[in-house]
C-alpha cells in the first residue's frame, strides 16, 4: 500500500538575473514532515489517553471531598472543613488544567466539538467565581463581579465556556500582585454579549501580544502553566462564533475581553450557525 506523504511548501519570490526571459523567479522548498505529523499525532493520542484516564479518579475525589464539606458523611469541626475546601479548590483547578490538555489534544485532532444549550450567565459566572476566591485569597486579590440583572439567556456550550472564564480569571490571579483587583464584567451588546476580565497587574510587553493566543507560548519569564489555557480559548470562543482579544498597559493592567454571539443554533451534524433574532431571546431573572 501507498504510504501517505506531507508535505511544507515555502516559496519566496527573488530577483531575476539580469537578462533573463522571465520576469518573475522564485525559490519553491518542498520539506517531508510526514515523520513530525507522525510524531505530533502520536504525542495528541498519548496526551488524549492520559487526560481522560487522570479525569476519571480525580472527578471521583473532588465529589467525596463535596460530600465531606457538605457535612453528608457526618459532621467536621470547622478547621476541618477549611481543609477540605482548600482540598476541593485543588481538585478543581486540577480538573481545568487536565480539560485543557485533553482540549487541546481534541482540538488537534478536529474532534472538540461544541453542545449548546440555553445558559444563564447570572448563574454560570458568580459560580465561576466562587471556584477561584480562593486562590485569589492567597495573594489578597479582591474578586468582583459587574452584570446586569437582565441579562439575556444565551444558547452556548456552558462546560466550554467555563473553562474560558476559568482560564482568563486563573491567568489574571497569576499575574496580578498582591492586594490587587480583578473584574469580570458582563455586558449585553445588541447582538452579542461580552465577557471581560480586567486586572491591575503589571501589563503585558508589547513584543509579546501577538504570541498569547498560539499554542504552548507563554510570556516570557513566566513559570507554571501549559501554555495551551489562551489558545484554547481562542478555538473555543471562535468555535461559538465569537471573538477573543487583550487590550493591556504596562504598570496598568490588562483586560480580556471575548464575545459570543446572540441566536446560536446547533444542526444534527453539529455544526453551529445563527438564525434567532435577538428580539426572541428570554431574559434571565
Amino acid at each position: 500500500d501507498a504510504i501517505r506523504k506531507i508535505y511544507s511548501i515555502a516559496v519566496t519570490h527573488i530577483d531575476p538575473p539580469q537578462l533573463a526571459d522571465c520576469n518573475e523567479w522564485a525559490v519553491i522548498i518542498l520539506r517531508n514532515i510526514t515523520a513530525e505529523k507522525e510524531l505530533q499525532k502520536l504525542k495528541d493520542d498519548f496526551v488524549q489517553s492520559l487526560t481522560h484516564d487522570l479525569r476519571s479518579p480525580l472527578t471521583a475525589v473532588r465529589g467525596y471531598l463535596q460530600v465531606l464539606v457538605e457535612e453528608m458523611a457526618g459532621p467536621v469541626n470547622e478547621q476541618q472543613k477549611k481543609m477540605l475546601r482548600v482540598m476541593e479548590n485543588a481538585t478543581t483547578k486540577l480538573l481545568y488544567i487536565i480539560s485543557n490538555l485533553l482540549d487541546s489534544a481534541k482540538i488537534s485532532a478536529g474532534k472538540l466539538q461544541a453542545n449548546l444549550s440555553e445558559v444563564n450567565l447570572r448563574q454560570l459566572i458568580p459560580n465561576l467565581v466562587e471556584i477561584m476566591h480562593a486562590e485569589a485569597a492567597k495573594k489578597k486579590i479582591t474578586l468582583t463581579v459587574e452584570m446586569p440583572d437582565d441579562i439575556s439567556v444565551i444558547k452556548i456550550d456552558a462546560s466550554l465556556i467555563e473553562r474560558v472564564i476559568i482560564n482568563l480569571i486563573s491567568n489574571s490571579v497569576k499575574f496580578t500582585p498582591e492586594n490587587g483587583f480583578i473584574t469580570i464584567k458582563a455586558s449585553e451588546l445588541s447582538d452579542r454579549v461580552q465577557i471581560q476580565v480586567v486586572d491591575t497587574g503589571p501589563g503585558i510587553p508589547a513584543e509579546f501580544m501577538d504570541k498569547l493566543f498560539k499554542r504552548f507560548e507563554q510570556v516570557s519569564g513566566t513559570k507554571g502553566g501549559t501554555g495551551l489555557g489562551l489558545s484554547n480559548c481562542k478555538f473555543i470562543v471562535e468555535a461559538h462564533m465569537g471573538e477573543i482579544g487583550v487590550r493591556s498597559k504596562i504598570g496598568e493592567g490588562s483586560t480580556f475581553t471575548f464575545t459570543l454571539p446572540k441566536g446560536l443554533e446547533q444542526n444534527e451534524k453539529g455544526q453551529i450557525f445563527r438564525v434567532r433574532p435577538e428580539s426572541s431571546l428570554k431574559k434571565a431573572s
